[in-house]
């Protein structure tokens, strides 16, 4: 992106920024949402740029599925600005994923499996899985027989909410604090390309998303335009262009990602497995995103 494109965008955000804090009082009720991912990096660091000296709260919910060089970064960054906590949900994560579901390809299939398990062959649930015509948004054909012969666990998008939404929701219940910043983009696809700046819940302000109508191209140039700081995961010998939780089954390069962990971060792709055991094992078994 070139430096005067950049430059313009910036200052748009920043002016976005300054306005909804005048307006719904950010100062104070606001948090920003921190994964220590490049997209909540960018965040904080542009919330400081539109609100020089600002002492909103930087919220990481350690829920056991990040990689432990995340972990390592936001305790890093912890120790060196006061305005960054991190709460830690006491969940069993197994334990979880069997009772509210596994996340399985994507959050609208996952979501599409989950009304199928509960109530059938609805209108929603033909419409996706045995489509008239087959289209980007149709059930990939290699998936569809999921419809006829359920697996023997349960899938759902629960997984993201009880994990991560959830720890802070009760954060926001006990700190008064209502609004959550997030670094949340409808470049990233999927369910977040109807994605708005501003959420509502009645009256109130619930979700404010600054960055959601920036590019990756964006993203990247605000780091190198601003020489950010982020993990190590995102440089050699790593490489990393997300870092959500570890081995996730959401991602459609999921066995690059797992070659590399076996290359490099072997007791991660340990972890994976563990965690993720029945959908790897189903998604080799279709030859769907895993080798056989």
């Amino acid at each position: 992106m070139e430096k005067k494109e950049l430059l313009f965008l910036i200052d748009d955000r920043i002016q976005k920024i300054r306005q909804i804090a005048t307006d719904y009082n950010i100062l104070e009720n606001g948090y920003i949402a921190f994964s220590g991912g490049k997209d909540s990096t960018v965040l904080s660091d542009l919330v400081d740029r539109a609100l020089p000296g600002n002492k909103i709260p930087r919220i990481y919910s350690n829920t056991g599925l990040d990689y432990l060089e995340i972990q390592r970064f936001v305790r890093q960054i912890a120790n060196e600005d006061e305005r960054f906590f991190i709460i830690c949900p006491k969940k069993d994560i197994k334990k979880t994923l069997a009772e509210y579901g596994y996340p399985f390809k994507s959050k609208f299939h996952s979501h599409i499996c989950d009304i199928y398990s509960r109530q059938g062959k609805t209108g929603c649930v033909l419409k996706y899985a045995e489509p008239k015509t087959n289209t980007p948004h149709s059930c990939p054909k290699i998936l569809q027989d999921m419809f006829n012969k359920p697996l023997p666990f349960k899938i759902s998008e629960k997984c993201c909410y009880k994990f991560k939404k959830e720890p802070f929701a009760i954060y926001e219940k006990e700190s008064g604090r209502h609004i959550g910043l997030t670094g949340m983009r409808r470049a990233e696809k999927g369910l977040r390309e109807q994605l708005k700046c501003l959420v509502f819940d009645g009256d109130k302000l619930h979700r404010f998303h600054p960055l959601a109508p920036m590019d990756d191209d964006f993203i990247e140039s605000y780091i190198n335009h601003f020489q950010i700081r982020l993990c190590v995961l995102y440089y050699a010998p790593y490489g990393f262009k997300r870092t959500g939780c570890v081995g996730c089954p959401y991602e459609r390069n999921l066995q690059k990602e797992l070659d590399t962990l076996e290359k490099l971060l072997p007791n991660e792709r340990a972890k994976a497995e563990f965690i993720w055991n029945p959908v790897y094992t189903v998604y080799r078994k279709m030859g769907y995103r895993l080798k056989n």
